[in-house]
């Protein structure tokens, strides 16, 4: 049998990375630095302001102007429909915008969400997009 004849069938799988649902937003937030105490403890140290301009049940998009690193821990407030949610994130993702107000994007992933925090921001992104669907 020639080699001609002999076909090797290559199968490509696309992996998606996202398993939320996430919904392009403006919410002005604050956020902390986290750093490790003796103990191991995260604790934060500086507040700085921002912009979350992506939303999903896992993480945020952060619009900001201060420097930070992939794998740094930080401390996100966010407020959304009446609810004041404290979540402790892991940046993933860096990207740097000179031309932009805020000159870092960062992709951060929530590492200690509780299911009725995701819950309640998932309730929320789906409102959101119903309310949107209305307007068009």
């Amino acid at each position: 049998m020639s080699s001609h004849n002999k076909q090797v069938k290559l199968e490509t799988q696309r992996v998606q990375r996202r398993s939320h649902y996430r919904l392009d937003c403006h919410i002005p937030t604050k956020f902390s630095l986290l750093t490790e105490d003796e103990n191991g403890q995260l604790i934060p140290y500086e507040s700085h302001e921002g912009v979350i301009c992506n939303l999903s049940g896992g993480g945020v998009k952060l619009l900001s102007k201060q420097e930070m690193e992939e794998n740094d821990f930080i401390l996100i407030y966010l407020h959304i429909d009446d609810f004041d949610f404290l979540l402790i994130g892991e940046i993933l993702l860096k990207q740097i915008n000179p031309d932009a107000t805020n000159n870092f994007q960062y992709g951060i992933m929530f590492s200690n969400i509780s299911t009725i925090e995701q819950d309640k921001i998932v309730r929320y992104l789906f409102q959101v997009q119903k309310q949107r669907h209305r307007l068009h």
